[in-house]
């Protein structure tokens, strides 16, 4: 679908390019935020890269290198360090350290 977006968007096929962008946008797995990521990439759209980021962090699920690759090294950086609920305490906020600020408990 990356491919044909590509095209669509270098040729202004916005019936096309919309389409597959609310495909992808039904991401809810790490692989498809980041396919949504370089989809944000192809169109230039600063909301489907926040959208796709805000899910990467809400999966905690460490990406490939492969994946790292494909979305770059500054999306990889701001999803590896940007901070996550934390698992025991459901209130606190787990840092760059996988350590909770409100319990203090260590995050796999």
């Amino acid at each position: 679908m990356l491919l044909v977006l590509s095209i669509a968007h270098k040729y202004c096929m916005d019936k096309i390019e919309a389409a597959i962008l609310k495909e992808l946008g039904r991401a809810s797995t790490t692989p498809g935020y980041v396919d949504l990521m370089v989809a944000a990439q192809i169109v230039g759209s600063q909301q489907l890269r926040q959208q796709a980021l805000d899910g990467l962090i809400s999966t905690r699920q460490k990406l490939c290198g492969a994946q790292a690759q494909r979305i770059g090294g500054e999306a990889t950086f701001a999803a590896l360090t940007a901070p996550g609920k934390c698992g025991y305490c459901n209130r606190g906020s787990v840092h760059v350290t996988w350590k909770c600020n409100r319990c203090n408990s260590l995050q796999a």
